[in-house]
């Protein structure tokens, strides 16, 4: 990518929402289950961006990581939604998913369809990924704007929300485009992909800065 300042602000802005949620948790000993589950996917984001960077320096491909992060990624993403997830049935679709994309993720490396190969991405199990989870996300903000009756700005789980569909989302539209040989075309997706990041981690940062503000019950 030609704008090196793009990528380092957009791998800066991953350590807001990890900086954030950890000194929430340092002032504040209400550890739920969705915000030890958001604590982890922040602490996981730190670690791949910082695993990325170094392999960066020293000229190593990293496709490899990527594999390991969506698999992750959506474990912890699919568990949160479910817990936030108040539609009964869609709460346990939700939940039933992840058995199902990890039996997925396993299959295409057995049959070969994918492999941990250095300099290949997860151009089959990631869409997958960024699809459901978009999916998923979208389907629990609309049931949080059903449910309540206050202003949602003020509730954190808008804020996650919001980042996670236009993250996915957007992600996902990109991700269709990354096949075509236009090296002038990636590398503004690249740049839109990182406004995107840069965005969806001050989406996520603010979330956290509104834990304080948000129902007890709801946490």
């Amino acid at each position: 990518m030609n704008n090196p300042i793009i990528v380092l602000c957009s791998s800066i802005s991953t350590f807001l929402p990890f900086v954030a949620v950890t000194v929430f948790f340092k002032s504040y000993h209400n550890r739920s289950k969705a915000l030890l589950l958001l604590w982890m996917f922040f602490a996981l984001a730190v670690v791949t961006e910082t695993i990325l960077h170094f392999l960066g320096l020293f000229g190593k491909h990293s496709g490899w990581i990527f594999h390991i992060f969506t698999f992750l990624e959506y474990i912890l993403i699919a568990s949160i939604l479910a817990v936030w997830q108040l539609n009964a049935t869609f709460a346990q679709l939700i939940r039933f998913s992840i058995p199902l994309y990890i039996s997925f993720f396993v299959f295409t490396k057995v049959i070969g369809l994918e492999n941990f190969s250095a300099d290949t991405a997860n151009f089959i199990t990631r869409p997958l990924a960024l699809l459901l989870l978009s999916i998923f996300a979208f389907l629990t903000l609309q049931d949080l704007w059903r449910q309540m009756t206050v202003n949602l700005t003020n509730d954190y789980r808008f804020w996650i929300l919001l980042a996670m569909v236009l993250y996915y989302s957007a992600s996902l539209v990109l991700f269709a485009f990354m096949f075509t040989k236009q090296w002038e075309t990636l590398d503004a997706l690249f740049k839109v992909h990182a406004v995107v990041n840069i965005i969806h981690n001050i989406l996520f940062t603010i979330g956290i800065i509104q834990i304080r503000k948000t129902p007890q019950a709801a946490l």
